[in-house]
């Protein structure tokens, strides 16, 4: 097996799917996602396969979404043991274009994490057109892989048909 990195996680958006503010920002997102390239020529790629956007819920449970929207991504990279400063620049520039409040990108044991500060920002975004968040925070989280008991990562009795002694 040789090496690769997996890179994964999401965008949190504003999604209240009935207000005609929010509608405009997921068109907004929706339509810089998919003008991402199909192809990327310059290593480390960032495409447009690499992410989905649910759809925004405009009416009761039948989309599983609350009060934000997510657009989630994942890649396997060949041959890198570390996330690159140049994956991470060109992700920055990806949420320089899209109005959100969170993103976390989950990497070989560490998260990346970006904030926008929200009470600033929800006017930039009700705005017609939508406008992209410009300032954040950034931070990186280093993730203990310790195992723990499952009674205190899982709410309620969860048993696995599918569990190897």
């Amino acid at each position: 097996m040789g090496n690769y990195l997996i890179v994964h996680g999401f965008i949190a958006c504003p999604g209240w799917g009935n207000q005609d503010a929010d509608k405009r920002v997921y068109h907004h997102n929706r339509r810089v996602i998919e003008q991402l390239p199909i192809s990327d020529p310059e290593w480390p790629f960032i495409t447009r396969s690499m992410f989905s956007v649910l759809p925004l819920r405009t009416s009761l449970p039948d989309i599983p979404q609350y009060e934000t929207h997510l657009i989630h991504f994942a890649v396997s990279y060949k041959g890198s043991f570390a996330l690159p400063a140049s994956w991470l620049t060109k992700f920055e520039r990806l949420l320089s274009k899209l109005c959100w409040f969170d993103a976390v990108a989950i990497c070989e044991g560490y998260a990346y994490q970006w904030a926008v500060e929200k009470q600033n920002i929800i006017e930039q975004f009700q705005s017609d057109p939508p406008l992209p968040a410009s300032k954040w925070r950034f931070d990186c989280v280093e993730l203990l892989e310790k195992s723990v008991n499952a009674s205190v990562a899982i709410d309620g009795a969860f048993k696995s048909d599918h569990h190897i002694n």
